[in-house]
């Protein structure tokens, strides 16, 4: 191509002549930045205190197993667990009925494992210490 004004031969893409300046056909236009996709969907809030909750159940139940053929601290660390599991669980259900969050089946089967975990373990670790006191 050539510029207007001076005649000069010029790239096609210029957008003024690099000899005399003048702007040539069309306008300067300036780099459009690319607008993120927005498809509508809303990232769901996740439950992460449910899953915790959940989880300390689980391993409450595993030290009262270990309880059983071990010791009666094993039981106060699986009823420390169990109660750790009831609150995690109770405020894991408790975020997902305001947020509509996931792991709400699991927030609900924490709070029922860890109470089971913490009346079994309570009663158990209550007959120990009456046999403790028997033998005595």
């Amino acid at each position: 191509m050539f510029c207007k004004n001076c005649g000069s031969n010029i790239d096609d893409d210029t957008a003024f002549c690099p000899h005399c300046g003048t702007q040539q056909a069309g306008e300067v236009k300036a780099p459009v930045a690319e607008k993120p996709i927005d498809n509508g969907a809303k990232p769901q809030p996740s439950n992460a205190v449910g899953l915790v909750g959940f989880i300390l159940a689980m391993v409450s139940i595993v030290f009262w197993i270990i309880g059983l053929a071990a010791s009666s601290i094993i039981f106060i660390v699986s009823l420390m667990l169990g109660i750790a599991s009831i609150v995690c669980s109770a405020i894991g259900m408790s975020n997902s009925s305001k947020h509509n969050a996931q792991f709400r089946g699991l927030s609900i089967s924490g709070l029922v494992v860890g109470i089971v975990v913490v009346a079994i373990s309570l009663i158990l670790f209550i007959i120990g210490l009456a046999a403790l006191s028997v033998m005595f």
